[in-house]
């Protein structure tokens, strides 16, 4: 050892007759040797726990490379899901004019507020987490949780396939609101006259609209009337063809009227597709304001 640490481990010679400086010396070679002992004892430690610590970091690495496929698996699994939904949801929508999914831009509250919410590591370690450790365990948390996207893509393609056979009856049924507002100015069935102010029956519903507010066909079908009609003012009528009413079995022949238009933008006979332009909001005829008055017969 005195070699590997290149000391002088004999004392001088002239110290030698002297046996009280020989144990001090001994002593202290003693005490430089549990120094050396307990930092060789130090290092080894040291040197076991780096290398489980390395070797954890590796497992890590692993386990990190396989969440990342993971996660890209199912992210390309949710993105053709996702077309199939949309390409589904746009097919019912065109052939029954009934919007599945809201599209429109929400307004968001002037205030502030809070916002957050757990992520999906946060949820898949609530019981455990060791969970996150734990081979294949996030594959089999995002596809059991895939289960209700397999419904909904089914569900869809079933109804898509029903509609698709009745197509004819779903473009001549009116399902869809003729003008962008949804604000109702006067409800159907009896109400107060605003005229007599007594109660009478209103035949149909009215729409708060802006004067000149575009008027659109709410399934396909054949107008039967456009003109000025006493107390419709202008007023367009449309002949459906059979469709579906809820709750019977057996198709019905819808017609719809548009009434008190500023103007009237299609003809007698003409056929027309849902969406189509048929006239403007007004206040023609037996009317206080600019509204649609809207009938289904």
């Amino acid at each position: 050892m005195c070699q590997t640490l290149e000391a002088q481990c004999t004392p001088k010679l002239k110290d030698q007759t002297n046996p009280q400086q020989t144990v001090q010396w001994l002593d202290q070679i003693y005490q430089d040797f549990l120094l050396f002992n307990q930092s060789l004892q130090e290092f080894a430690s040291n040197r076991r726990s780096f290398e489980e610590q390395a070797n954890t970091i590796q497992q890590l690495r692993g386990q990190l490379v396989e969440t990342e496929q993971d996660l890209s698996e199912h992210m390309e699994f949710l993105k053709v899901n996702q077309a199939t939904v949309i390409r589904l949801t746009k097919k019912i929508s065109k052939t029954t004019g009934i919007r599945l999914s809201k599209t429109g831009k929400t307004k968001r509250a002037k205030a502030k507020t809070g916002r957050g919410g757990p992520t999906i590591l946060d949820s898949l370690s609530l019981d455990s987490p060791q969970t996150l450790l734990s081979s294949g365990s996030l594959r089999s948390f995002l596809y059991n949780n895939s289960d209700n996207y397999y419904e909904t893509v089914a569900q869809l393609e079933d109804l898509s396939q029903l509609i698709e056979r009745n197509q004819s009856f779903w473009r001549h049924t009116p399902t869809v609101i003729p003008v962008r507002s949804r604000a109702l100015s006067d409800r159907y069935g009896m109400r107060k006259d605003p005229f007599t102010k007594k109660r009478e029956y209103h035949a149909g519903i009215d729409f708060r609209a802006k004067r000149g507010t575009p008027v659109h066909a709410p399934a396909d079908g054949t107008v039967r009337i456009a003109d000025r009609k006493s107390g419709f003012g202008l007023l367009v009528e449309l002949q459906h063809g059979r469709g579906f009413f809820p709750g019977k079995k057996n198709s019905v022949r819808y017609r719809t009227r548009f009434a008190h238009l500023s103007k009237i933008k299609v003809r007698r006979g003409q056929k027309i597709k849902r969406g189509d332009l048929l006239g403007l909001v007004g206040s023609t005829g037996r009317s206080t304001g600019p509204h649609l008055h809207y009938e289904i017969i």
